[in-house]
């Protein structure tokens, strides 16, 4: 599969096994002489991507930035965005989950900016989107789709900051799903729980258009078939599905953004350290019923609490349920299948909690986005209903 220029998204994607192996004709095809690397630990040699990318790699000039961690920190990416400044590279190559693509995708856009990255995380300096280097993106999670989108997230003193910028795009996103392979099950599960979210949140949101629930639709029909049978490592179909569904999922939020299951995951993976998929996923099951309540004096969307209705009607049935309450019971059975807890207590989270959770959540950009207006009492009830 080659995808042209979505709005907002991907420049140009390549699909399909063994798709990582033409990085050598993309840095080409960009002169690149020159590549600064940004991977993860040892997920690089163990997904098979060091193996498959030693090819392009050979003969150029390589700066490595290895051991990038889940849910990168302000400080992180500073020392990355050092080491690429010090020694400038035609081309950000990031192989990885999405915590990964976010750091390459950061680093390429501010290698062309001045000042630290703290202006632009917390100061809100304007980019001025003058990205000099190549970015190439291989992921090797089923799930973030963030090779697709044009922003990137960052952890500053506990909160999710982000950077949202068309600069943020890559130029060549290689989707390979053999990559996909060496996720544990846990990893594998809360990455394919992400991409349903995205599907989800982005199929609701208030800015969604019908080529963006287009998008979303057949995320979510690939996944409701086929994530359980690739988390459980049976099927190479049901993977590359997956990785489909996760890349296609990322093409719907580039234009629509995320919503209000986001926006409470954020604090739950800060505090908590709830793996950003799962901390999703629980927030979409009390917020299909909520959602599902719409009515006319609550509708946030501008088209109205009759258009939220029929779209959450639809949402239901692909999630298999009759209703979205029904819904919220079929997505907590597939988070427990899939071996994760559907319970916040046992993640730490006590009632105590809530009070500071409903705020961060209620703070949060995304929570803008979600067709009904949420209310702290409303929130708290939502949360705390998967004590």
């Amino acid at each position: 599969m080659t995808a042209g220029a979505d709005r907002a998204a991907v420049r140009t994607v390549a699909f399909g096994d063994g798709a990582s192996q033409r990085a050598a004709a993309a840095l080409e095809a960009r002169g690149a002489r020159s590549v600064f690397l940004v991977t993860g630990g040892l997920s690089f040699a163990r997904s098979g991507a060091e193996a498959a990318l030693a090819p392009a790699l050979a003969g150029r000039s390589l700066v490595h930035w290895g051991g990038t961690r889940p849910n990168p920190t302000l400080d992180q990416v500073q020392s990355a965005l050092d080491a690429f400044r010090e020694r400038p590279c035609d081309a950000v190559l990031g192989v990885g989950g999405g915590s990964v693509l976010d750091v390459a995708k950061v680093v390429a856009v501010l290698g062309a900016e001045p000042g630290p990255a703290a202006d632009y995380l917390l100061e809100r300096r304007r980019l001025n989107g003058s990205r000099r280097s190549g970015l190439v993106l291989v992921p090797t999670t089923a799930g973030s789709g963030s090779e697709a989108t044009p922003f990137a997230t960052v952890y500053v003193d506990g909160r999710k900051r982000s950077l949202d910028h068309p600069s943020l795009r890559c130029d060549v996103a290689l989707v390979d799903p053999l990559l996909t392979w060496s996720q544990p099950p846990s990893v594998a599960a809360a990455a394919g729980l992400d991409a349903l979210s995205h599907a989800v949140e982005s199929y609701w949101s208030v800015r969604s258009t019908a080529r963006t629930r287009t998008l979303a639709a057949r995320a979510l029909r690939l996944l409701r078939a086929r994530l359980p049978a690739a988390c459980a490592g049976r099927s190479p179909a049901a993977r590359r599905s997956v990785v489909l569904a996760a890349h296609l999922a990322g093409r719907a939020i580039s234009e629509t953004r995320t919503t209000a299951a986001h926006g409470f995951a954020y604090p739950l993976t800060a505090r908590f350290g709830m793996a950003h998929g799962h901390a999703c996923a629980l927030n979409l099951a009390w917020l299909l019923s909520f959602n599902g309540g719409v009515g006319d004096a609550d509708a946030a969307d501008p088209r109205g609490a009759p258009f939220v209705r029929a779209r959450l009607a639809e949402l239901a049935g692909a999630l298999g349920a009759a209703t979205p309450a029904a819904a919220r019971a079929q997505l907590l059975r597939l988070v427990a299948w899939l071996g994760l807890s559907t319970r916040l207590r046992n993640q730490g989270v006590g009632e105590d909690d809530l009070p500071s959770l409903v705020a961060e959540g209620l703070a949060s950009d995304r929570t803008a986005a979600n067709p009904r207006r949420l209310t702290p009492e409303a929130a708290a009830a939502g949360l705390g209903g998967l004590l």
